[in-house]
C-alpha cells in the first residue's frame, strides 16, 4: 500500500472487527457511529489497529449529536507521528478516492461526486449534510468501508499520497439501496462532508479552544487540521522556567492560530468567530506571562 495515506485505523474490541476509522488529529479518531453498534455496553475500550501495524488502545470520546458519527479518543499515544491530510470543500464532479479497503483483497474505491454538499436522511434516522458519490467499482456491498476518509482524487497521480497533496472531504457513511430490489444495493454511496464533523462535536468548537487556552496552554495535541504539524514542546528546564514555559505557549498558541486560519481560508469556519478567537488567544498569552513573571 505504498504511497497511499497511512491515516487510517481497523477499529477492534476483545479481537472482534468493528469497521473503519481514521485519526482527524493526533489523538482523536473519527468513525460512523453505526460501525460501534456492536461494542459493549459494560466497556468502551478499543484497539485501534492502525495502517502501519501499531496497535494503539482507545475508548469511545463522544458520539455525534443527531447524526451517524462518533469521536475516540486514544488512551496510548502512537509511538510516532501520522501525516494528517488538510480538509477541503468537496466540489461536484471532483474526482475522489478512498485510502482505505477492508482485507488485502478488496478494491480500493473511486469515482466522481455527483453532487456536494446535500442532505442525507441516514439509516439511523438522523440527517448529514453529505457527499453523493458515483463509485467505479461495482461491488454490490460496501458495507466494510464504513467509517473510511474520502479524500480528493489526485490527478497527477495514480497513487494517492501521504503528503500535503492529499486533501480530506468526508467520511463514508452508507450506500443507497436499489428501490427495484431493497436488498441489492446500488453504486451510489454517501460520506458526511468534514463541515459537518466540525458542526457536531464540540471538540473542533472555538468554545473547546478557549477552555483549552483557559486551563493549560499545552502542546499535548496539535491543533486540529492544522497545515504543519506542530513541534513537540519539551517541558521547561529548571533555566528560566518561567520564560521557557511562556514560549511554550506562544508556539502553541500561533499554531492554533494557524491552523484557524486555514480553516478560513477553506471556508470551513466563519473569519469573524476567528478574529474574535485570535483576540482572546492573545491575551490570553499576555495574562499568562505577566502572572508567571511576577510570581
Amino acid at each position: 500500500m505504498a504511497g497511499r495515506s497511512q491515516y487510517w485505523v481497523d477499529i477492534h474490541q476483545g479481537g472482534t472487527p468493528l469497521g473503519a476509522g481514521f485519526f482527524i488529529t493526533a489523538r482523536y479518531v473519527l468513525t460512523a457511529r453505526h460501525c460501534l453498534r456492536r461494542i459493549r455496553r459494560d466497556d468502551d475500550t478499543l484497539d485501534l489497529h492502525c495502517a502501519d501495524g501499531e496497535v494503539v488502545a482507545a475508548r469511545l470520546y463522544q458520539s455525534g449529536a443527531d447524526a451517524d458519527l462518533a469521536l475516540i479518543e486514544t488512551t496510548k499515544p502512537k509511538d510516532w507521528s501520522i501525516a494528517l491530510p488538510r480538509p477541503d470543500l468537496p466540489r461536484a464532479r471532483d474526482g475522489w478516492t478512498d485510502p482505505y479497503r477492508p482485507t488485502a483483497s478488496d478494491p480500493y474505491l473511486k469515482g466522481l461526486i455527483e453532487h456536494a454538499p446535500v442532505p442525507y436522511l441516514c439509516a439511523d434516522g438522523t440527517t448529514v449534510q453529505a457527499l453523493q458519490l458515483g463509485c467505479d467499482q461495482a461491488l454490490g456491498d460496501y458495507s466494510g468501508y464504513s467509517g473510511s476518509p474520502v479524500e480528493r482524487l489526485v490527478e497527477h497521480s495514480e497513487e494517492h499520497c501521504d503528503s500535503d497533496d492529499a486533501r480530506l472531504l468526508g467520511i463514508l457513511l452508507e450506500q443507497h439501496l436499489d428501490r427495484e430490489n431493497p436488498d441489492r444495493a446500488s453504486g451510489v454511496l454517501f460520506a458526511a462532508t468534514i463541515g459537518e464533523v466540525l458542526e457536531r462535536f464540540d471538540y473542533f468548537g472555538l468554545a473547546h479552544f478557549e477552555r483549552i487556552l483557559g486551563l493549560r496552554l499545552t502542546p499535548a495535541d496539535p491543533p486540529p487540521f492544522a497545515s504543519e504539524p506542530s513541534s513537540v514542546v519539551e517541558p521547561p528546564s529548571v533555566v528560566e522556567p518561567a520564560r521557557s514555559s511562556l514560549r511554550a505557549k506562544i508556539a502553541e498558541a500561533s499554531a492554533l492560530v494557524d491552523g484557524l486560519e486555514d480553516w478560513v481560508s477553506r471556508g470551513l469556519l466563519d473569519p469573524d468567530e476567528v478574529r474574535v478567537m485570535a483576540s482572546r488567544i492573545a491575551n490570553s498569552i499576555v495574562d499568562a506571562g505577566i502572572a508567571e513573571m511576577t510570581r
